[in-house]
């Protein structure tokens, strides 16, 4: 009879959104470093900054005026897409899998979710 949020902190889990985000960022790196059959330009708009710009490192760029419902099967791969562009430059740039599944346990993602969308009672 408790709270989501109230049964999560008692059995020491994490919200089935911050775990989402946790997945869809890791597939993303997995994508980015062939570690899948998947080709990222296929489903991602990467934007090379110039060599003069302040900006460290390519970002992925959304499709401009689609709403979410539009994208249907495709909206994995735009959904967390804010999230990945907002991580450090050394995270994205792991040399491993389980180096940047390990770094991204240190990561605040909690900044990253979107208000209490998901707060349930």
């Amino acid at each position: 009879h408790l709270r989501y949020l109230e049964s999560l902190s008692i059995l020491e889990l994490e919200t089935l959104e911050l775990r989402r985000l946790r997945f869809d960022l890791v597939q993303y790196y997995k994508i980015f470093n062939n570690l899948t059959s998947l080709c990222p330009a296929d489903f991602f708009n990467v934007h090379q900054p110039t060599l003069s710009s302040r900006a460290p490192a390519p970002t992925l760029l959304k499709p401009l005026n689609t709403p979410n419902y539009v994208l249907g099967p495709i909206y994995f791969f735009y959904r967390s897409l804010d999230s990945w562009n907002s991580l450090p430059l050394h995270m994205k740039q792991c040399t491993s899998l389980n180096m940047f599944k390990s770094n991204i346990k240190s990561v605040d993602l909690n900044r990253f979710l979107k208000g209490d969308a998901f707060r349930m009672s």
